[in-house]
């Protein structure tokens, strides 16, 4: 039973780093779908509608650019034939009007007659210049009339040519975007499928480290319960009560290896399930069922341990303070076998005071064996457990003895004191004994002398 139970902390610490493992590949699960994700985004950007639609809104605008500059260069030659007609009427009329003042000095030099005609003379030059001069007037009007219209169509044009050219900007800002968008994609994806080989690498290797190490260790706890379990059928009918206490110990010890193989388990169908659905490749949902299914069958054989712990247990006969600590074990072991003790009224435990003078308390016995042998502390027990005590205690000496490590050894201290919890009264100073020989061990591996 030593051995099994010093194999059973062996196999609780490899189901302890196949769950931390198991933890290790859903962080990196989380990396992948946060990279996988990433890289999705960037792929789905697509602007290829936006930009057919920039294309249309800027060739729209030039459309319009072309109208206006059509409409301001009809405009403006409009204005420069009207301003060319009235340069021409204003230079007609300055040539009337020179004509009129040369006739007009001419008259001094001549007749009446003939002054009277050079008047009438200079005065139809000089109406055929008031005329070319009210028509250039006309026309001038008609000229201040057209500039505002090319002015404003002149804006129009500038708005069009604005507006072309930041649709412009927003297009190449936009293919930019689409091949920072690519290259962001093809750099997650890289990303990505690193992170789903480092997984599936990590996975497979979980796989491989519960298959040879974790159940290796579980299976070959539950042959050495199996075998200690044979050793106890011999002496069964001899040392009844005694027997009955290795076998609870051996069914509880069963129950935590079938226990924590079912945690295990489950967190392994969890890590699975997660693997299958963000579509890492391997056999991830045949594991995750396989897993699920050894999970429950796990809990149905851990359950059935820990009642088999518990009824073994109750079969031990005691009295007084052994009673009620055989009682409270059986009870804690139910529960953990999921069985939920029915209170019992009225039944209290023997307690007469006979047995009461001839037990002494736990730390006065184990205070008056202080400083006793192994051989010496057996001595005081009952003829008909000797063999069975020592046989059980002296194979957990020699398993003690190999461990260097005072963490295990520590651990080895609290599975020590769960038994305790199982143990009649008359076997205390025995484990205050195992007690004392782990803690020494302990204190001279830590102070660095030869334990």
């Amino acid at each position: 039973l030593g051995l099994a139970t010093q194999a059973a902390q062996q196999a609780a610490a490899a189901e302890t780093l196949a769950l931390r493992k198991a933890r290790v590949i859903r962080g990196l699960l989380s990396e992948y779908i946060t990279l996988d994700a990433v890289a999705q985004a960037a792929a789905a950007f697509d602007p290829r509608a936006d930009l057919t639609e920039l294309d249309s809104l800027i060739a729209d605008r030039q459309s319009d650019a072309s109208v206006y500059r059509r409409q301001k260069a009809d405009i403006d030659a409009q204005i420069a034939d009207l301003e060319a007609k009235i340069a021409d009427l204003e230079e007609k009329a300055s040539a009337e009007r020179a004509q009129a003042g040369t006739l007009g000095l001419e008259m001094a030099g001549v007749n009446a007659q003939r002054a009277a005609e050079l008047a009438a003379e200079a005065r139809e030059h000089t109406l055929r210049a008031d005329q070319y001069e009210l028509e250039a007037v006309r026309i001038r009007g008609r000229v201040g009339q057209l500039r505002p219209s090319a002015a404003e169509i002149g804006l129009n044009v500038g708005k069009a040519e604005a507006q072309i050219a930041l649709l412009e900007n927003s297009k190449r800002e936009l293919e930019e975007r689409a091949r920072v968008a690519e290259s962001d994609a093809a750099e997650a994806r890289a990303a990505a499928a690193q992170a789903r080989t480092r997984l599936t690498e990590a996975a497979a290797e979980l796989v491989s480290f519960r298959e040879s190490e974790v159940t290796a260790k579980a299976e070959s706890v539950l042959s050495m319960l199996g075998q200690a379990e044979s050793a106890l059928r011999d002496a069964r009918n001899v040392l009844k009560d005694s027997a009955s206490i290795a076998r609870a110990s051996i069914e509880e010890v069963r129950g935590s290896v079938w226990a924590r193989r079912a945690a295990g388990q489950g967190e392994a169908a969890a890590m699975y399930e997660a693997l299958a659905e963000a579509a890492i490749p391997g056999p991830h949902a045949e594991n995750a069922r396989a897993a699920r299914e050894n999970a429950a069958d796990s809990t149905e054989k851990a359950e059935q341990a820990f009642q088999s712990a518990a009824s073994a247990l109750r079969a031990v006969r005691s009295r007084g303070d052994a009673s009620d600590r055989l009682r409270a074990a059986a009870e804690r072991i139910d529960r953990l076998g999921g069985v939920e003790p029915e209170p019992q009224p009225g039944d209290e435990p023997m307690n007469d005071e006979a047995d009461a003078g001839m037990m002494p308390e736990d730390d006065s016995m184990a205070a008056s064996f202080e400083g006793m042998t192994f051989e010496e502390i057996l001595a005081t027990l009952p003829e008909e457990t000797r063999a069975m005590v020592e046989a059980q205690f002296q194979s957990q000496f020699d398993a003690l003895n190999q461990i260097d490590d005072p963490e295990a050894l520590r651990a080895a201290l609290d599975a020590i004191d769960e038994q305790a919890a199982a143990m009649p009264a008359e076997f205390a100073v025995v484990i205050d004994y195992v007690r004392r020989q782990i803690q020494d061990r302990i204190d001279a591996l830590e102070s660095g002398g030869n334990p």
